[in-house]
This record gives structure tokens, C-alpha cells and sequence, in this order.
């Protein structure tokens, strides 16, 4: 079969779990004998006034394709004109992609993100009868800052656009920096180029906070533009052969936002989960771990008010154990930060552990999972896509509430024996998280449906 893989990009200059399942299936499907490609974005060269595809170096012995001024890559930051995606300014070389596209002749095209990626594209493929296959990482083109937060912290059920423009108030408006800030060149000086973008969006931010009053109404006047951009993205979506939903929380995201979208649940796996299962015998005080940055969108600030709380109340004997760098602003005699954790230390993390508590509103969560390959236990929010995995051993174990949080963390900490059963409950249960297994799954139940 032959697959071409749309992706973010490939590393150093890309990672996070988006470009690692991309990555990882499309080796997996190499090594399965499959004719694999991968297009990626590439760099905004300013001298073409179109865009188009070149050859550009293998990756792990797959043939890679570079998007040349392709449209831009927000990342999270959201996006503050929408005329920048709907209008760049650059048209597409439809004669260039339409030979790419005959060139490699794919059975399949397989989406990982939106994100740089010319509607064009998909409308010429489209008219050559390829199938398209979209993966629901995140939620970006449901939602401009890809998480169905608002400006708020709180889940958006705004299908309109109306909200868009203060969610966006502060993204930058440095469009050409944006390029820069995410081309392949950039990687040569990535920390100069952090640090310099970093710069102008701290300004960027602090000005905006003292015109609050004028910018809310430059964000109304904004207002059909964002809903313009909807309409884009359901453009997008609606030439899209067939979803690939990474859990049931992304499944239902999508259904409500988009009509007639056909598609399968498959839970997503990467080529670093194996089955590293320990029987582990947890006492008292209890190590509780969080990994992540302790931004509001990771839920950090909830997890510590509710630890904090429970401290005050004289519930003392547990310990909660930070993968990340100090924030000073939350310190407690029974938080440790141990700063950011590699790829190759999480033998040391989850041995380190005795419950994984992620409070994130995201389509999967493959720390979940790696977690679980470990025999560690894990406390999942609702919003949690991963937590399907978790409901396989105990689904108490997934809140809804912060008051349910708060129970769940009291009741673990006066009675490890819970987290004890939750292992044995991994122990005894089928390990079926092989990226081998899954890569079948995706050609059986996506692929070929």
C-alpha cells in the first residue's frame, strides 16, 4: 500500500506526540512493507509568490517532502488575523502538486494536522480519488489555540467564531516572525530564535494588558473574520474521507462541532510503549507525580489547591512529585520539583511514582499509557482521552469535578491498598498496546473501511 503521511514535521526541529505517532506508524508501516512517504512544512521563501513541494532529505529511510510557503503554523499560540490562513498572500503551484501527487501515486493520505497545510492540497487529491485519513490529535481547526479552552480557562461550546478573537488577543501579530520561528533554518540558532520570539510576545502581551477596553473592540470588529475561519476549516473537514478518532472524548468533540462526520475510535500507541508491568507494593506516604508544565491548561493550579486544601486539613503523609522546573508560584512543604524529565528517563520517573494524576483537557495523553506500561496508576480528568484506557481497570479513577478529585486524592492517601489493587489490575489484565498491533488495527478498521 502506498501512504503518505502529512505531518508537523520531524526532529529536532519537531517533537511532542503529534510527530511521534506519525513518525512511529509510518516506520512500523515500512517495516511492513508498505511504500511510505512523509510531506512536511518547510521553510517561507520570500522570493517565490507561490507554493509548492521539493524533495528534501530521507528520514530514517523514508522519502521526505518539503511544503514550500506553506500557510502558518500557530502551534498554540492561536491566531490573531485569520486573514494570514485564509488569505497568505501565496498561491498554491496546483501544477506542482497535482505531479507530486501522480509522481507517488498514494493509495492513502494520512492527516496528522492541518496546521501549514494548503486546503489546495487536499482539493487536488481529492479530485485524483485518494483517500483521506484524518488523525484528531487536538482540536485544532475546531478551535484556533487547538484546545477547546476559552479565554477563560473553561471548555468552549462556541461553533461561531464569536469567541475567537479574545481567545486570540494575544497571539502574535508577528506573522513573518511566526514563519521563522517555525522553519527548518531556524533550528540551526532554535534557542536564539526562542528567545528573541519570547521577547516580542512578552511585549506584545504586556501592551495589550494596559488597552484592554480597545482591544475588545478590535476583536468585534474581528468577529466575521473568525467566523470565516470556521467555515475554512469546515471546508477542510468536509473533504476528509474518513476520521481517525484517537479516543471517544475526540470522537465526541468533533461529531458536535462537524455534521456528517464519518469515522472509528482506534486509541493511538507509540514505538517507545512496551510492556514494562511491575507488581508494585505502595505505602504510606503515597509519591503522587505530575509531568508537565504547571500552566492552567495542564491543570496544575487545580491539582495544587486541592493538595493544598487536603494539607491544611492535616492529611500529610504523601508527596507530590514535579517533573518540571520550580514554579515559584506553588510551594508547599510537600511539593518537589525535580525539574524536566528525557525521553530515556522514565524507568526513573514511573519507578519514582505510585499514581500519575493528569488533569489536562486533550484528545489521548500518551504519559496515560506509558504509565500504565509501567504498572503505575493513574487519575484522569473527564476530559482525558485516555481515559478509556483507564475505565479497562477502574473508573473511579476518572473525576469530573474538582470535588471528586479532591475524594479520590484523600481517599488514596489514608488507604494505599486502592492503588495496589489498580496495579494488580494492570498486572493480570492483556497488554495490547504494541505499536505493531495498532499499526494492523489502523490499516484493518481505517485504512480499509
Amino acid at each position: 500500500m502506498r501512504i503518505l503521511h502529512y505531518t508537523l514535521g520531524v526532529p529536532p526541529n519537531r517533537r511532542g506526540g503529534l510527530v511521534k505517532y506519525s513518525l512511529d506508524l509510518a516506520k512500523q508501516q515500512k517495516l511492513e512493507k508498505d511504500e511510505v512517504y512523509l510531506l512536511i512544512p518547510g521553510y517561507s521563501n520570500i522570493f517565490i509568490n507561490s507554493t509548492y513541494i521539493k524533495d528534501t532529505k530521507e528520514y530514517k529511510g523514508i522519502k521526505c517532502y518539503l511544503i514550500i510557503n506553506p500557510s502558518l503554523i500557530p502551534l498554540y499560540e492561536g491566531i490573531k488575523n485569520p486573514k494570514d490562513i485564509i488569505n497568505p498572500g501565496k498561491s498554491i503551484n496546483q501544477k506542482n502538486v497535482l505531479s507530486f501527487l501522480i509522481k507517488i501515486k498514494p493509495v492513502i493520505i494520512h492527516i496528522h494536522t492541518l496546521m501549514g497545510l494548503p486546503i489546495e492540497f487536499v482539493n487536488i487529491a481529492n479530485k485524483l480519488n485518494i483517500r483521506i485519513i484524518f488523525t484528531t490529535h487536538d482540536y485544532f481547526g475546531l478551535c484556533p489555540k487547538v484546545n477547546l479552552m476559552d479565554n477563560y480557562g473553561k471548555k468552549c461550546f462556541d461553533n461561531s467564531g464569536i469567541n475567537c478573537p479574545l481567545c486570540c488577543t494575544k497571539s502574535p501579530s508577528y506573522f513573518r516572525m511566526m514563519y521563522i520561528y517555525n522553519s527548518n533554518f531556524s533550528i540551526l540558532f532554535k534557542k536564539y530564535f526562542k528567545k528573541q520570539f519570547s521577547k516580542i510576545r512578552y511585549k506584545s502581551i504586556n501592551r495589550s494588558s494596559h488597552v484592554n477596553n480597545e482591544i475588545l473592540e478590535i476583536d468585534k470588529s474581528k468577529i466575521e473574520l473568525f467566523k470565516s475561519l470556521k467555515l475554512y476549516y469546515q471546508s477542510f473537514f468536509s473533504q476528509i474521507s474518513y476520521f481517525h478518532f484517537n479516543s471517544s472524548v475526540s470522537k465526541n468533540e468533533y461529531t458536535t462541532f462537524l455534521k456528517n462526520v464519518v469515522g472509528t475510535v482506534v486509541p493511538i500507541t507509540h514505538a517507545g510503549i512496551f510492556d514494562n508491568r511491575k507488581i508494585k507494593n505502595t505505602q504510606k506516604p503515597i509519591k503522587i507525580g505530575f509531568i508537565g508544565s504547571t500552566g492552567q491548561s495542564n491543570g496544575f493550579p487545580i491539582l495544587f489547591k486541592i493538595l493544598d486544601k487536603i494539607y491544611n486539613e492535616g492529611i500529610v503523609e504523601w508527596e507530590l512529585i514535579v517533573f518540571n522546573e520550580k514554579d515559584e508560584k506553588y510551594i508547599s512543604g510537600n511539593i518537589n520539583y525535580v525539574g524536566v524529565y528525557k525521553e530515556d528517563q522514565t524507568d526513573i520517573i514511573f519507578n519514582a511514582i505510585d499514581v500519575l494524576v493528569v488533569p489536562r483537557n486533550e484528545t489521548f495523553s500518551f504519559i496515560v499509557l506509558e504509565a500504565i506500561s509501567y504498572g503505575v496508576p493513574v487519575i484522569v480528568s473527564d476530559s482525558v482521552g485516555a481515559k478509556m484506557i483507564i475505565n479497562n481497570y477502574n473508573s473511579e479513577f476518572i473525576y469530573k469535578s474538582q470535588d471528586e478529585l479532591q475524594n479520590l486524592l484523600k481517599r488514596i492517601i489514608k488507604n494505599p491498598e486502592h492503588l495496589n489493587l489498580f496495579n494488580q489490575k494492570i498486572i493480570e489484565n492483556d497488554f495490547s498496546y504494541l505499536l505493531k498491533d495498532h499499526s494492523q488495527a489502523i490499516k484493518k478498521y481505517i485504512y480499509c473501511h
